[in-house]
């Protein structure tokens, strides 16, 4: 099948068909093996035939994997917009980043990344997602990841906050 690779199209001799298909298509795809089993004895049955039907999964349509975002400001990342497919579901985790607050380092499983990040370093900080998306036919793609730049939030420098002007002196 033109839209599926992985299979055997060679003669195999297993007890086992083994083949990892992937379908290239977005729809269903058929594969069709011809087996013809033969005994110990020499002897040959009739040939069979068995059909696997591959279903799709999610296909990655996102051009641009990575944000920018202030410290303590909510992320938003709409994972939906980032397959083809309607109904997909997600699965998330963000790796933890010791810089950082406010990373979901469990696992996650809504549409939207939506943590606020807590930049305490002072310095650019990153933040990745491993994102899972979920075909609606139950079909699991292959992880992406997410990369998020935490800008911090500038600090005051100022060790004396307080001020005395006599009235009409402009301070």
């Amino acid at each position: 099948n033109a839209n599926v690779t992985g299979e055997s199209t060679s003669l195999q001799t297993t007890t086992t068909i083994n083949d990892v298909l992937t379908n290239t298509s977005g729809t269903d795809q058929t594969v069709t093996y011809t087996i013809t089993p033969s005994g110990s004895n020499g002897c040959t049955a009739d040939a069979y035939t068995v059909t696997v039907t591959v279903q799709p999964e999610p296909t990655l349509d996102a051009t641009d994997l990575t944000n920018t975002s202030c410290s303590d400001v909510a992320l938003s990342r709409d994972l939906t917009l980032d397959v083809t497919e309607t109904g997909t579901t997600f699965t998330w985790i963000a790796a933890d980043n010791a810089n950082v607050t406010g990373e979901s380092t469990s696992l996650q499983t809504t549409t939207t990344i939506n943590d606020v990040l807590t930049n305490t370093s002072g310095t650019d900080q990153t933040v990745t997602y491993t994102v899972t998306p979920s075909g609606s036919n139950g079909c699991t793609a292959d992880a992406y990841t997410v990369t998020v730049t935490v800008q911090p939030e500038p600090t005051l420098d100022a060790t004396d906050l307080t001020n005395t002007s006599c009235s009409d002196v402009a301070l």
